[in-house]
């Protein structure tokens, strides 16, 4: 199944790349000097990336179980929460489906603030909310559209499907 962060993968794969290459360059190359360039190439991605990735919340009713209950099950409130990656700078947001399904409300928060200090970490847990309408499902690609009431985000552009190579290694970039 596909998910949101193969979708981010698409983008580290040229980082992946260079690294390769360093690593397997004649000459023999400083193994210390390749993995530093790996990592400057990885933060260099994750500082493009970390706007463009959210958190939502997705609130539903299910069954739980129940000690006490004759049946077993008791139906409550379930929370959840993701990662997900805005894709239109009108609001457009691409989730799994097997996370907003059957949600009852959808929440997002935006990261407010570009650096990543404690202080705006925590600022931004305590930041108001923006409600996200589900556009649609594709349940078997495990993909869902979300709209939210906003313009002007920090979209992640897609990539030129004919300059995509399937590779191993992917990266993950969740929200705190």
């Amino acid at each position: 199944m596909l998910n949101v962060c193969s979708r981010i993968a698409f983008i580290i794969l040229g980082a992946g790349t260079a690294a390769s290459a360093w690593a397997q360059s004649p000459g023999g190359k400083n193994p210390v000097e390749v993995l530093d360039r790996f990592s400057a190439s990885i933060q260099a991605v994750a500082a493009r990336v970390s706007p463009s990735v959210v958190k939502i919340l997705v609130t539903r009713y299910g069954s739980k179980e129940s000690a006490g209950s004759r049946t077993g099950l008791v139906v409550g409130r379930q929370q959840s929460v993701g990662s997900e990656v805005i894709v239109g700078r009108d609001g457009y947001i691409i989730t799994n489906a097997h996370v907003v399904a059957d949600a009852q409300r959808i929440r997002v928060s935006f990261m407010t603030q570009p650096e990543q200090s404690i202080t705006s970490v925590l600022a931004n847990s305590y930041a108001p909310m923006k409600d996200a309408t589900l556009i649609g499902l594709f349940k078997e690609g495990d993909l869902a559209l979300l709209k939210v009431a906003a313009t002007g985000l920090p979209a992640l552009p897609f990539a030129e499907y004919k300059n995509l190579r399937q590779r191993p290694d992917r990266l993950c970039l969740p929200k705190p």
